[in-house]
């Protein structure tokens, strides 16, 4: 699942990093459910 970065639009690359971010943070706090309810 290899995609290469340099073809993809800054601002798709930069969503992408920050919803891993958030992603990863709210596994990490355990406030995942959390996230998912308020985004539902």
């Amino acid at each position: 699942m290899y995609v290469n970065l340099a073809r993809i639009p800054l601002a798709t690359t930069s969503l992408i990093v920050i919803n891993i971010i958030i992603l990863a943070a709210g596994l990490l706090s355990g406030s995942q459910v959390q996230i998912k309810s308020n985004h539902a």
